[in-house]
């Protein structure tokens, strides 16, 4: 795809729009997320939700850990312990989540402003 005050010059208003909304149409299909983007882990052979990340997944073991637990004693001091497992995890997953998204729209300004600087305002 041409970028760049080229790719209109010399061309008619319709042809400089059909241009414009190619290049649109680029962006917005390659960096406007779906609703259920995954990425895919190699190592673990199978798709997992982008805030599912290193920090994440050991505060998901102690949880799961923590209720096994609460299930076989079924003790309030179980439960309190599980309880709190599960605030952190909330928590840490919530700064994975705003973090990840900080990064994909930081990438998306970054590939729009490179795909749009050169192209002309006016005719």
């Amino acid at each position: 795809m041409k970028t760049g005050r080229k790719s209109v010059l010399g061309k008619s208003v319709e042809d400089q729009w059909e241009v414009f909304s190619e290049k649109i149409r680029y962006v917005v299909e390659s960096f406007v997320p779906l609703p259920c983007q995954k990425v895919y882990n190699k190592s673990t052979k199978h798709r997992r939700p982008v805030w599912m990340n290193d920090k994440v997944l050991p505060k998901i073991k102690t949880k799961k850990i923590a209720f096994g637990c609460y299930r076989r004693t079924r003790a309030e001091q179980d439960y309190a312990s599980y309880a709190i497992e599960q605030e952190m995890l909330q928590k840490q997953k919530r700064e994975e989540q705003l973090e990840s998204m900080k990064k994909k729209l930081l990438s998306w300004r970054r590939e729009i402003r490179r795909h749009f600087t050169d192209m002309p305002m006016g005719s």
